[in-house]
């Protein structure tokens, strides 16, 4: 190919433009690799290339961190079970769905730290459980989005009847 014929080469489209993902300041060529190779080698200037911008969302970052945080420290304590998928717990924008030894309980980011020290300062006493039962009853009737201290709270007998259940497992 002549000199004029390979710029040509180069800036043709074939069948995919040429692509690059900006990711802050660096771009990294995603198709079309082989042309932006050969456009290097042939000193072009400017290039025609398609821009896939994409910007770190810290929030989301910080959020995704704390519920795999949450989500292990359920798992060191024996409430969910490993089988589980980090893309089904992971599924809400504000909040986590599990499902907590049989029970599916929707909860809000905000409440992952209380409820992991509700849980550990939880005694398993049988006659405390027994009298909790009577008044709160089955763990289906429990209002199961907890997303506020006070709904944890009210969470607490089910804690309770899981870290016994566990504790007796053993």
């Amino acid at each position: 190919m002549t000199h004029e014929e390979l710029i040509e080469h180069a800036q043709s489209d074939y069948n995919e433009s040429r692509t690059v993902s900006k990711f802050g300041s660096l771009y990294f060529t995603t198709t079309g690799q082989h042309r932006m190779t050969l456009c290097k080698f042939l000193d072009l200037e400017k290039v025609t290339v398609q821009i896939n911008e994409y910007t770190f969302d810290q929030e989301k970052f910080n959020a995704y961190q704390a519920r795999k945080k949450f989500v292990k420290q359920l798992l060191d304590r024996g409430l969910i079970s490993e089988e589980l998928l980090e893309s089904e717990i992971m599924s809400f924008e504000h909040g986590i769905s599990l499902n907590i030894r049989g029970v599916f309980i929707m909860m809000g980011d905000q409440i992952f730290d209380g409820l992991i020290n509700l849980y550990d300062g939880l005694s398993t006493n049988k006659v405390l459980i027994t009298f909790e039962s009577l008044i709160y009853g089955k763990p289906s009737t429990f209002n199961n989005d907890v997303r506020s201290q006070s709904d944890l709270l009210q969470f607490k007998y089910f804690l309770r009847k899981c870290k016994a259940e566990l504790l007796s497992d053993v």
